[in-house]
């Protein structure tokens, strides 16, 4: 069995006229948010071996501060530029690539493609993740190659609202 957290980054700016869609930051409400799903997790002693996040400002700025709270032991979160934007298809090639030594592996990035590879890991239609949704799933797989439609069973389902 593997773990797969997805967590749709915390509410973000609009963007101004000079500032690009990557480049937007979180409000002030989705700092808040941020910290609320960090509380949240703590709370659920929740543990993983690796958080993953997109390299746009409001997936960094969401996955430092839950990183940040929870006070893990593991390691700082990867930044993975692919992320962005990513759609489900990606996703799923992204996810079958990573490491098998990671039980638990969590990613932090965007929609629609979140929300697209959530509703297809568990064949169940759920409404779309709303910024700073945290989606925990077991994998019915033993190695991340095998990361399938379908495979996953969900376990949380946390908006911050």
């Amino acid at each position: 069995m593997k773990k797969l957290t997805l967590i749709r980054h915390a509410e973000a700016a609009n963007p101004t006229l000079s500032q690009s869609d990557f480049d937007r930051p979180l409000t002030a409400y989705g700092q808040h948010q941020a910290e609320e799903m960090g509380k949240l997790l703590a709370e659920q002693n929740f543990s993983f071996d690796q958080i993953f996040t997109s390299t746009a400002q409001r997936a960094l700025s969401t996955a430092y501060r839950i990183n940040n709270i929870l006070l893990s032991n593991s390691p700082s979160p990867i930044e993975e530029a692919q992320l962005y934007n990513i759609g489900a298809d990606q996703l799923y090639h992204f996810i079958e690539t990573l490491d098998d030594d990671i039980s638990h592996a969590v990613i932090v990035a965007h929609n629609p493609g979140l929300s697209y590879l959530l509703n297809d890991l568990l064949r169940t239609p759920i409404q779309s993740m709303s910024p700073c949704t945290t989606a925990q799933l077991t994998l019915n797989i033993d190695t991340w190659v095998e990361v399938q439609s379908g495979c996953g069973q969900l376990l949380n389902y946390d908006p911050i609202h």
